[in-house]
């Protein structure tokens, strides 16, 4: 994670954005795509244990779904832009 955030500062610093702008995108994307992995994952993969144990949903640490990072993540990027 901290190394992709540091390729992207670079690649923003070279393209021209401002630092504001690029360290802002990124939280989005980073923040969306755990928040993504971690819901995807409850309500796909592991309905049940929502279904059991509503605090799930803030244990976030737990049950994380690929799928669910790339989907958060473009959700994210989608937050930004708008």
């Amino acid at each position: 994670l901290i190394l992709g955030l540091e390729i992207g500062r670079r690649r923003f610093r070279r393209l021209g954005v401002q630092p504001d702008a690029s360290e802002r995108f990124a939280w989005h994307v980073v923040v969306g795509g755990f928040a993504g992995a971690h819901l995807f994952s409850l309500l796909f993969y592991f309905p049940e244990r929502l279904h059991n144990d509503p605090l799930a949903v803030v244990r976030f640490w737990e049950n994380l779904s690929s799928f669910g990072g790339i989907v958060g993540g473009l959700s994210g990027m989608a937050v930004y832009f708008r």
